[in-house]
């Protein structure tokens, strides 16, 4: 049975490209999403040299998220919740793609008897 944590990254020790048959990453220095909302995204971890692929959420403005941002107004970045914490601000960010529609079962009409 696989246990694997769904709040865990995904992570290797090299460039993901597990996504790159079905979709091009855009890389942050490319452009960042015009919408606030949830992303799927690659971060590099440099002290491991790792790419980590998981979902956080973009926003436009950090300071409207609460007041540990409020010095952060007009500024758009990539935020994660800790239960300990509350929301912070992630910086190793290195690409994203929008997330994919979820699975919708295909209803298969049989005229035949």
């Amino acid at each position: 049975m696989n246990n694997l944590n769904p709040y865990r990254p995904v992570c290797a020790n090299s460039h993901i490209d597990i996504f790159d048959d079905v979709t091009k990453w855009i890389s942050v220095n490319e452009r960042l999403p015009k919408e606030d909302g949830e992303y799927l995204v690659s971060r590099h971890y440099t002290l491991s040299d790792n790419y980590c692929v998981e979902i956080l959420k973009y926003v436009k403005d950090l300071s409207e998220i609460d007041d540990n941002f409020r010095d952060k107004k007009g500024i758009g970045g990539w935020i994660d919740w800790n239960h300990n914490y509350g929301y912070y601000d992630v910086s190793n960010v290195v690409a994203w793609i929008p997330l994919p529609k979820p699975y919708k079962e295909i209803e298969v009409k049989n005229d035949k008897c």
